[in-house]
């Protein structure tokens, strides 16, 4: 009678200790926020502060922090259970979503994108009275395409419009995700 005493009292201890240790990892679990990145990639991470261009994070249980930019970051989901959407992905499959494509001559816009190729593109003068306005919309177009088909969504404009002779040129550099 008294073994079995015994082992009725181990095997009560040991759910115990085991019903602690579940409760401890959910406890700790519960407290982490998570990162969806653009790529699905969920992380698990303790967010610190969040920017106008970045958020900075530190890993569950140590204190070193890590800055990720806006723009690889589609939500954050906070261990209250709030979400704050960073990001919109915008998805380019081919030429055809060259509407998609923005442009931007903020550098900060395409901080940690990968560079898909630099894009040229260039018009012909339209003739004395054709505003400078609908040349550049013109080029801007056709950066475009060439964006969507390296994939990339946002291109830096490095060059703004120049004029050269009869011709009038932009230049830039087409980012995407990796």
């Amino acid at each position: 009678m008294n073994t079995m005493l015994n082992k009725f009292q181990k095997l009560l201890f040991s759910t115990l200790l085991f019903g602690i240790a579940i409760a401890n990892v959910n406890a700790q679990s519960a407290s982490n926020d998570t990162i969806t990145k653009m790529s699905g990639e969920r992380i698990a991470v303790k967010v610190l502060s969040t920017s106008e261009n970045g958020v900075t994070f530190s890993w569950p249980g140590e204190t070193m922090t890590i800055s990720m930019s806006k723009n690889l970051i589609e939500e954050i989901k906070y261990a209250s259970g709030r979400k704050e959407k960073l990001s919109e992905k915008i998805v380019i499959r081919g030429e055809d979503d060259w509407e998609k494509v923005k442009q931007t001559t903020q550098a900060s816009d395409i901080e940690g994108l990968v560079k898909k190729g630099d894009i040229t593109g260039t018009t012909a003068n339209l003739g004395l009275y054709t505003p400078l306005k609908k040349c550049e919309a013109k080029i801007i177009v056709q950066l475009k395409h060439d964006a969507a088909k390296l994939g990339a969504h946002i291109i830096l404009i490095t060059n703004p419009l120049v004029e050269q002779r009869t011709r009038y040129t932009i230049g830039g550099v087409a980012y995407g995700y990796k």
